[in-house]
């Protein structure tokens, strides 16, 4: 099932990762509605690209987070906050449309995006250590779907006294929805390399062919990072993407 909208949020100090998930998204799921909170800076550069291959609705209502980056907003103590404008824009949606899907904006989308059938709610697990998601929580608050009305609201109740922000706090709307989880071949990131270990795992884990990019065996659908990073993930990435012949286009969104 493919999720009727998806919806993200940005200000300037991600316009890149924005640019990168708008150009990977109408390359892999063109004609997808998609719904965006963002500042002035980012409806511009939205606005340069001309008309890319998504149903997009823009609206710039996030200007006084502009020019502040997470350890200023930590700091000014409304992370918390600001993280919950991912509930706000999926309310938003599901007055609209009958299901949505938000993603973070540092996500580069590799192929077709489909949703778990029979929930209410979809989630996407960190495949980390226990010890890890102990501390930072089970699930990644990157990548929420829900066709409940009511899922955003007590979302943002439960980070109020969540252990880690907008994560832990889903591991409480698990237990309210009838809930499901993406694959681990959705949502691929520098995490996926445990502490103590080095990324040999992962890159044997990563393969490619003429076709595509995967994940043990399956298809990647998106990896979560930001590409303005020089890590070994962002490269690691970028090979497998070169040594696909049906993905090497996709470098060009760079």
């Amino acid at each position: 099932m493919k999720p009727s909208c998806i919806c993200s949020f940005a200000t300037n100090t991600c316009i890149y990762d924005m640019k990168l998930f708008l150009l990977s998204l109408a390359y892999s799921n063109p004609q997808t509605i998609v719904v965006l909170f963002v500042d002035n800076d980012v409806k511009h550069m939205i606005d340069s690209l001309g008309n890319i291959n998504l149903r997009l609705t823009v609206l710039s209502n996030l200007n006084e987070y502009s020019n502040k980056n997470r350890k200023q907003m930590e700091r000014e103590g409304i992370w918390a906050k600001f993280q919950m404008i991912k509930s706000i824009i999926m309310e938003y949606c599901l007055n609209i449309y009958p299901d949505t899907l938000f993603l973070d904006s540092d996500v580069f989308v590799i192929n077709e995006l489909s949703i778990p059938e029979s929930c209410e709610l979809a989630l996407s697990p960190h495949y980390i250590r226990k010890s890890e998601t102990d501390l930072y929580g089970y699930y990644n608050g990157g990548c929420v779907w829900t066709n409940n009305k009511e899922m955003p609201a007590i979302w943002r109740k439960y980070t109020e006294t969540s252990r880690f922000y907008d994560q832990a706090s889903l591991e409480d709307c698990a237990r309210v929805f009838t809930t499901k989880e993406f694959g681990n071949n959705y949502n691929i990131s520098w995490w996926r390399v445990s502490p103590g270990e080095t990324s040999d795992t992962l890159k044997s884990e990563l393969t490619f062919d003429k076709d595509n990019i995967y994940f043990r065996g399956n298809p990647v659908i998106f990896v979560h990072t930001h590409f303005s990073d020089k890590s070994e993930f962002n490269v690691m990435i970028r090979n497998l993407l070169f040594r696909s012949d049906a993905k090497k286009i996709m470098l060009t969104f760079f």
